[in-house]
């Protein structure tokens, strides 16, 4: 409200000023006069306006770049004088009474590993005109290492020679230090599922795979990074695809564990029977997805088939013993006792 207050109050006085000046000096009619001070005291008024409004903004952004800890640097390239803001100051961990900014001494405060890439990044901005964005570390003076991330434009003239560079350097370590974190509990994760025997595999709720062990990727016959993404009728024939994604739609509907044996020709043409698992799982919050566990229990099969074979037929002349005789027999006497 303070600022309105002052603008109409601006528009005020400078409305008596003109009318008064008007009057005494200029042969225009009286409503002439009047309507022209009004025009020029409503420009007034809005130019008045216009610079509180910009003092306010840059204020406010002067807060935000408190608060967010953004650095800003200029570079001119008439003089050669490198600007930074306190908050460059405070991520490099350096005292703006000890130290002199410059290009040169900007590249000893980045990690040995990481200045080639930097210096290159800026250099071939200046060639290209383009800006660049770039992620790079700070070597502290106590040994420790921060992650900062800098982007920068410059400003050319009319010859293409490069004038101002002005930039932005954000203290990115937190973050990135969470996605090492991250990433190294994904590889041992990764690990752990590649050392079983198991197929393991992961779907969203569109039946695309969002994850595959190396078992599940020999068995598809493609890369992970071939995996991911696409559903089964991207990997399989139509018939087996149908058979695997109509298990999937079973489990998403009752949202409870479900398991079935099925025999599986593999892209080379061996045939194996497979224990399936499948395991409603939570990912992005609410969405529910599929966690396939299978196992192959090929050998464990055809031993059990054998076993059964060897209990109820004859190893000499291959015909049904009295055993399995006597079971069938029960079983119709059942069947006839139901009817």
């Amino acid at each position: 409200m303070k600022k309105y207050f002052l603008t109409s109050l601006v528009v005020l006085l400078v409305f008596l000023v003109l009318i008064t000046i008007l009057l005494s000096q200029y042969t225009l009619s009286t409503s002439e006069k009047i309507i022209i001070t009004f025009v020029i005291s409503l420009i007034v008024g809005y130019l008045f306006h216009l610079k509180i409004d910009t003092e306010d903004t840059v204020k406010k952004l002067l807060k935000a770049k408190e608060i967010s800890k953004v650095g800003f640097w200029s570079l001119e390239f008439s003089n050669d004088t490198l600007y930074w803001s306190d908050e460059i100051y405070e991520i490099f961990e350096i005292s703006p009474q000890k130290f002199k900014p410059s290009y040169e001494k900007f590249l000893d405060t980045i990690h040995p590993e990481d200045r080639k890439i930097v210096n290159e990044s800026f250099t071939n901005s200046l060639q290209t005109k383009k800006d660049y964005a770039i992620t790079h570390r700070l070597l502290m003076n106590d040994g420790t290492i921060k992650w900062v991330k800098e982007e920068c434009q410059t400003d050319f003239d009319k010859n293409g020679n490069p004038l101002v560079s002005i930039g932005i350097v954000t203290d990115t370590t937190k973050e990135v230090e969470y996605l090492h974190a991250i990433e190294k509990s994904e590889n041992m994760l990764n690990t752990v599922l590649d050392s079983t025997n198991d197929m393991i595999f992961f779907k969203d709720k569109d039946f695309n795979y969002l994850g595959s062990n190396k078992e599940h990727q020999k068995f598809v016959g493609k890369t992970k990074k071939e995996i991911i993404g696409h559903n089964d009728f991207e990997l399989f024939d139509k018939e087996l695809a149908s058979i695997m994604q109509e298990t999937d739609i079973i489990m998403l509907k009752s949202n409870e564990i479900s398991s079935h044996y099925q025999w599986v020709t593999y892209p080379n043409g061996d045939k194996f029977y497979l224990l399936v698992k499948k395991i409603p799982f939570h990912y992005n919050k609410t969405d529910i997805g599929i966690l396939g566990i299978t196992r192959d229990i090929t050998e464990l099969h055809l031993a059990q088939e054998k076993i059964k074979a060897q209990a109820y037929m004859d190893e000499l002349t291959k015909l049904h013993n009295r055993k399995s005789y006597n079971e069938r027999i029960e079983e119709l006497l059942s069947l006839k006792k139901r009817n």
